[in-house]
Parts: structure tokens; C-alpha cells; sequence
């Protein structure tokens, strides 16, 4: 564009300037010599280069098509630039910008896209990293958690080797499952009491026999064997009570029998003189289930009428209920251990006994010579009588 700035006159065309200056009234004016000639930047030209000419008002229009005035001098002359907000380029021609925008655009979106692409790539990194090292976290928490599985297990292995294994070692002498009982569970009832009472006043009750009923009724035999031996642990708990004086919970209390294998071949009862014998007869445990029917009978006028493998199958059950290994799950270990001072009593006892039986001795002995003496007197008596 070209501009007479004194008289105000614009025209694309120098030609056409130039005829102004000839005009008269550009003459009669008499400014020949303040002429300006003022001829737009090119495109791509920076704008401070447009607003120097302080007679123009200046329409900037964006790449978003929100058009900017920018006022002058307050003179009317207008111009409309088109401005690149991505690099801040200015263009007089629409055509021009349009294809300016399009290479800047995608100038910038490679800019963009490849920034994108390394962020991406450094936060995948570091995800990864991350991952890596929680990982590596979790194996080592896994292995000091596996060391420390393996260490309580070899504990209770050693435990149980010493403990119950077929020949213990205590203080370097071997001792057997026999004499292990004998030294640690001294103070358990005896079977033959434990039967008398379980037969008598600590038997089954109404509400017990109707439920072990209603287990074999509806469950069959294996809902009886758990039950059963449920009731069994009860009497001895009352037993216990009673007899010795002695709360025990029902996961410590020990039976008077005493499974010792798992194959059933044999087990271990307690006898009246407070020993443990092994054995193979299952005759007690018999006699425990024939009360446990009286005691249905004696309650619903029935009884299970268990067949011969079912009777089988139930002894075996209560055995097998009763296990060595359990031993080991007792919470206590003194718990069934003879106290000194029952020991001291039942060898008190004892000597009583021993002094007793030997007065009695003694006395019979003399009695025994007085006898002898009087029947030799009254036999030389009678010698004398017969000589006279």
C-alpha cells in the first residue's frame, strides 16, 4: 500500500501515487517536500516494522478468527494482518496464512509429537524401574519369610524328635513311647475308671444321646465318630474336674488311650497302678461304645444297631481321634506330670501299707509260735499221763 500522508491519501498503485503528487490538489497544498511514501512490510516481515507508521489502524485477525484492532493516531486508515499464534508470524493475505498454518502446524506437531514420544518413553522407563524394584522387594520379603518358615520348621522338627520320636533322647538316655507316657502323663485317669464313670454319673446325657443319634441317623457313621469322641473328651473334662481337681480345656484334655501308630496295629492304655501298657486288645474301646449305645437306649428306647464293620469302623475312629502325635499340641507340658508331693504321698502310702503288712506278719508269726508251744505242752502232758 502506498500513502500521501499529508493529504491522507492511500492507493495500492505507485503509479497512482505518483499522479497524486501531480494532482492539484496535492499542489495547491504546497507539500511536495513532507511527501512520504509508505509501502507495506512483505509477508513473514515483523509487525514493530508496521507499527511504526503511527496513521494506521491495524486489524489483526489470529489463526482462530477473533479479529484484534489495533487504533493508531486515531486515523482511519485500516490494514488487516493475520497473525500465527504458533510462532507469531504476521500475514496480509489470507491465502498466505492458510498455507503458513498448515506447515507450522505440522512443524509443531512433529515438535510435539516427538517430545511426547521421549516423555512417554522416559515415564515407561521409569515405570519400569519402579516395577523392578518392587519386584526385587517382594522377592527379598519372600525369601527372609521362606528363611524364617524353614527355620520354625526345623524348631518343631527338633522339637518333635525329641519329644516323640520311637526312641527319645533325654539327658543321653533313649527312652521309649512307653516310658515317655509313663514320665509325662502319669497323672492321666486310668481307663478303667475312666470307664466306670463315663458308665455311671458321667455318662450321656438326654440332649447328647439325641444328637449323636440324629448325626448316624443323618450323616452316618463318620458324623457319629466325631461326635462321639466330642462327648468322650466332655466326660474325661468333668472327670478331670472332679476327681483331680483340674480344669483343662477341651483341646488339651488326653484320653486314657493312646493311639500308637497310624496302621491301628496297637495302643497305649492306662492301667489302675498308673502305668502305661501297650496293647493290641481293643476290648475297652469296645466296652466305651456298647455303654455309649446303653446310654441311647436308656434315653429313647433304641439303639443305633450298628453292623459288625460299622462297630469296626467306629473303634477305629476314637483311636485314631486320640493319636500319639497330639501330645505335642498340649499347651502345657507338666500338665499331666506327677507333682512331687503326689509322689511323696502315694510312697507314704505305700510304706503304711509295707508297715501294715508287716505287723500284720509279725503278729501271725507269733501267734503261729504260741500255738506251736502250747501244742507241745499239751502233748508232753499227755506222754506223762500215758507212763503213769
Amino acid at each position: 500500500m502506498h500513502l500521501c500522508n499529508i493529504c491522507n491519501y492511500l492507493t495500492p498503485s505507485r503509479s497512482d501515487l505518483k499522479k497524486h503528487y501531480l494532482s492539484e490538489k496535492h499542489q495547491i497544498l504546497n507539500i511536495d517536500d513532507c511527501l512520504i511514501t509508505y509501502t507495506h512490510p512483505q509477508d513473514n516481515d515483523n509487525i514493530e516494522d508496521l507499527l511504526n507508521y503511527s496513521d494506521e489502524m491495524v486489524n489483526i485477525i489470529d489463526d482462530d478468527n477473533t479479529p484484534t484492532i489495533i487504533n493508531i493516531n486515531n486515523n482511519n486508515v485500516e490494514l488487516t494482518l493475520y497473525k500465527c499464534i504458533t510462532c507469531n508470524k504476521y500475514y496480509k493475505h489470507h491465502s498466505s496464512f492458510s498455507r503458513h498454518k498448515i506447515k507450522c502446524n505440522k512443524k509443531t506437531n512433529k515438535v510435539t509429537t516427538g517430545i511426547e514420544i521421549e516423555m512417554q518413553k522416559i515415564i515407561s522407563e521409569h515405570e519400569i524401574i519402579k516395577k523392578d524394584l518392587e519386584i526385587a522387594r517382594l522377592k527379598t520379603e519372600l525369601t527372609n519369610k521362606d528363611s524364617n518358615v524353614k527355620n520354625l520348621q526345623v524348631q518343631v522338627n527338633n522339637a518333635d524328635k525329641v519329644n516323640l520320636q520311637n526312641n527319645t533322647i533325654n539327658n543321653n538316655v533313649k527312652i521309649s513311647k512307653i516310658q515317655y507316657l509313663n514320665v509325662n502323663f502319669g497323672d492321666v485317669i486310668d481307663i478303667n475308671t475312666f470307664i466306670t464313670n463315663y458308665k455311671n454319673e458321667y455318662g450321656l446325657t438326654n440332649k447328647q444321646t439325641e444328637t449323636l443319634l440324629d448325626n448316624y441317623k443323618n450323616g452316618g457313621i463318620n458324623s457319629c465318630i466325631s461326635t462321639l469322641v466330642y462327648y468322650l473328651k466332655e466326660s474325661a473334662i468333668q472327670q478331670y474336674k472332679e476327681i483331680k481337681g483340674k480344669e483343662i480345656s477341651k483341646v488339651d484334655i488326653i484320653l486314657p488311650f493312646i493311639l500308637s501308630d497310624k496302621y491301628l496295629r496297637e495302643h497305649f492304655e492306662k492301667n489302675v497302678s498308673g502305668e502305661w501298657d501297650k496293647t493290641t486288645m481293643i476290648d475297652n474301646i469296645k466296652t466305651i461304645v456298647g455303654i455309649t449305645d446303653d446310654h441311647i437306649y436308656k434315653h429313647h428306647n433304641t439303639y443305633m444297631q450298628l453292623t459288625d464293620p460299622q462297630k469296626k469302623k467306629l473303634i477305629n475312629g476314637v483311636l485314631k481321634a486320640s493319636g500319639y502325635s497330639q501330645l505335642s499340641q498340649i499347651s502345657s507340658p507338666d500338665l499331666y506330670k506327677i507333682k512331687e508331693d503326689q509322689n511323696n504321698e502315694t510312697k507314704s502310702n505305700e510304706n503304711v501299707n509295707k508297715t501294715e503288712n508287716t505287723n500284720d506278719e509279725t503278729n501271725l508269726s507269733l501267734n503261729q509260735m504260741e500255738n506251736i508251744e502250747k501244742d507241745s505242752t499239751e502233748k508232753l502232758i499227755s506222754e506223762n499221763q500215758m507212763l503213769n
